[in-house]
């Protein structure tokens, strides 16, 4: 297996696993902080959304 392969198949078991999360947010909760200087839960949910679609620009 090379670098490649190696990437794509851990890219592809995280990018499952974060759907699973992101997914499961409810709608009615995403205004959730677990304290209150942290962000909400959609915050977050589209922090990680943007970081993975600037990480997929960057390799193309």
């Amino acid at each position: 297996m090379d670098a490649k392969d190696f990437f794509l198949k851990h890219w592809q078991k995280e990018a499952s696993a974060t759907r699973k999360v992101i997914s499961r947010i409810p709608e009615s909760r995403s205004d959730y902080r677990a304290d209150p200087k942290a962000r909400t839960a959609r915050e977050i949910a589209w922090l990680i959304v943007r970081e993975e679609t600037a990480l997929v620009d960057g390799l193309e």
